[in-house]
């Protein structure tokens, strides 16, 4: 939340040039967004740059942070499922089997990316021609380029290969006449974006600028487009199908350049994509106190009220009272049904209980009905809810279970202090962190790991401190390779009456080499670190573990009493997500729909 409306008033004053000159001219493509170039002063391009912010949290709902984003990193995976209330469209991307291109979610999110993107492409277009330009010019076109890679980013891990715009459009019809590029002209326009948005950000001292990016918010972003584009080289890659690949579309297979201008091959384009990761991603910790970078005490309120904390490298700013596009929505979807003022939600996004909880090293009491943990984070993201009466709101009780109470553990890590809020208010003033420190330090102890096991067979020791940061900063016990090795198993519906280590077993995923169960440690450890976030989905992809993990969990994803499971069915070519229905429609012969899709 932001109580400072500055930037929402100048965002609101640029919105009737823009709306004024965007002119769809009867746009057959909600991708194809016209308007005619009037930025002349270095003040234009900052209203501007506001406008293109406000594509993270306004628009549709379901083609933002407020929302869908989280429901495409979340439904389908091991970590959370639907109940199927209150949004229709989450319900296909958590069963598959009805997953089509007239899904919303999927739809909002390509047409709101290219929105953006266009906005994006107005500014860098217009900054070489800025007259009287100051040094802030730059800092202008690097955060441009940051949200633009972003969105591309977004693309790409859903579509696969999606159509490259990189100028503003000037006619109805150009945009209709694209075809998609490959994935690996995609991934190698973001990099270039996110190296050049490093070089010309300032090195923005943490807090000053709160929802905007700076020089090691980009550093940590190319750590994950490089993590991304190299775990997928490598472990998606031998799972794909020709059908899947569509012709080289959604090919994971590519080379690329050293920093020296010299051609690499496969295999060490994947090595040279986990080292530029490293490289970035220790960039990025290394600003902000090394080994100590997390550091910070508790956990509780990291989000709201206390915003912005040094973890948060880039989020989506909200706020409250002001208008429905200006409150964050993602916070409901987590709460069980009830009065969103007092702490209910929507029912939409709820954990799979028997997977999240073993993970943390967590007790239940029966004769005090109350939870405990040494891990900060537990009660930090997971609470139980009760209902006063049969007709009365939930309210959020902290991870206690006192009282007669109907028992639901949801995803508490987004509340906000709801009794606050205006009646029948639909937003709250919690911020939605798209990039944390600690998602960082996991991408330097995941690339860090695969580079040492490619030279030497082992696990580092510098891979698993990077881990241990993580861990430290939650108060469990740090690991050691005999810990990544063991993997205690997921006993469904146990009795959680003692405090047993995590690191669980996946369902689904077999691991008997060191390597695999680094994967396997690490994969637990961002469950735990980053749940509800929105990125499990995209982590199980990247690592080729989405069809059997999904599987495995299938029959355990259900709800009520008594218990109603999803009918989960799971294909192979679920990796991608299906090019909407409308732009199957206008750009008719120029896009080809992703395989298994109509």
């Amino acid at each position: 939340m932001k109580n400072n409306l500055i930037k929402y008033v100048s965002v609101l004053a640029v919105m009737p040039f823009l709306i004024g000159c965007a002119d769809f001219l009867e746009t057959k493509s909600d991708s194809d967004l016209v308007r005619d170039t009037f930025y002349k002063t270095e003040e234009d391009l900052e209203m501007a740059l506001n406008a293109a912010y406000s594509k993270l949290t306004n628009g549709n709902q379901h083609g933002t942070y407020s929302r869908g984003l989280q429901l495409l990193g979340e439904m389908g995976t091991d970590e959370a499922f639907t109940t199927g209330q209150n949004d229709v469209n989450a319900l296909p991307l958590d069963i598959y089997s009805t997953l089509n291109s007239s899904n919303t979610v999927v739809g909002k999110l390509w047409s709101n990316a290219y929105e953006a993107i266009n906005r994006n492409n107005e500014i860098l277009a217009a900054a070489p021609n800025i007259e009287d330009a100051t040094e802030r010019l730059d800092g202008i076109v690097g955060e441009a380029e940051f949200l633009q890679a972003l969105w591309y980013f977004n693309l790409v891990r859903n579509f696969g290969g999606v159509p490259l715009k990189t100028k503003p459009s000037v006619n109805s019809d150009e945009f209709v006449k694209m075809t998609r590029e490959p994935v690996s002209v995609i991934y190698k326009y973001i990099i270039s974006l996110l190296k050049d948005a490093v070089a010309k950000l300032p090195d923005t001292e943490y807090g000053s600028q709160i929802g905007r990016a700076d020089k090691y918010a980009a550093a940590g972003l190319l750590a994950k487009v490089y993590l991304h584009a190299a775990s997928s080289m490598q472990l998606l890659q031998p799972k794909l199908t020709e059908e899947i690949k569509l012709g080289g579309i959604n090919s994971f297979e590519w080379t690329d350049s050293d920093d020296e201008g010299n051609e690499l091959t496969y295999a060490e384009t994947i090595r040279h994509y986990y080292a530029k990761a490293a490289e970035y991603a220790e960039m990025t910790i290394n600003y902000y106190g090394g080994e100590q970078c997390l550091e910070l005490g508790n956990l509780v309120g990291q989000f709201y009220p206390v915003e912005s904390t040094r973890d948060v490298l880039f989020e989506a700013v909200y706020s409250q009272n002001m208008s429905p596009n200006q409150g964050s929505q993602f916070c409901y979807m987590f709460g069980p049904a009830g009065n969103p003022n007092h702490g209910g939600g929507w029912n939409i996004i709820a954990p799979i209980n028997c997977v999240i909880i073993p993970n943390f090293t967590c007790k239940y009491d029966a004769a005090t009905k109350t939870w405990s943990s040494p891990d900060r984070r537990f009660l930090w993201s997971l609470s139980t809810y009760k209902y006063k009466d049969a007709t009365s709101p939930a309210v959020i009780l902290a991870g206690t279970n006192a009282e007669n109470i109907c028992k639901q553990i949801r995803i508490n890590k987004f509340h906000s202090n709801r009794d606050d809020l205006p009646p029948h208010s639909i937003g709250t003033g919690v911020n939605n962190p798209i990039l944390r420190l600690s998602d960082v330090c996991l991408i330097a102890a995941e690339a860090l790991g695969e580079l040492s096991w490619m030279d030497s067979g082992t696990i580092s020791e510098e891979a698993l401190d990077y881990l241990n940061i993580v861990r430290r900063n939650a108060g469990v016990t740090e690991y050691t390779m005999s810990e990544v090795r063991h993997a205690e198993p997921i006993v469904l519906h146990q009795a959680f009456n003692s405090l047993v280590p995590a690191n669980r077993e996946i369902k689904g995923y077999t691991t008997t080499t060191d390597i695999e169960h680094w994967r396997r440690t690490l994969l637990n450890e961002r469950m735990m670190e980053l749940l509800g976030e929105g990125h499990r989905w995209y982590d199980l992809v990247r690592l080729g573990l989405l069809k059997p993990v999904v599987d495995g969990v299938t029959a355990f994803a259900g709800h009520g009493n008594p218990k109603v499971y999803l009918e989960r069915k799971i294909e192979d070519f679920h990796v991608f997500r299906p090019i909407p229905l409308r732009e199957m429609q206008v750009h008719q012969e120029y896009l080809v729909q992703n395989y298994g899709y109509f």
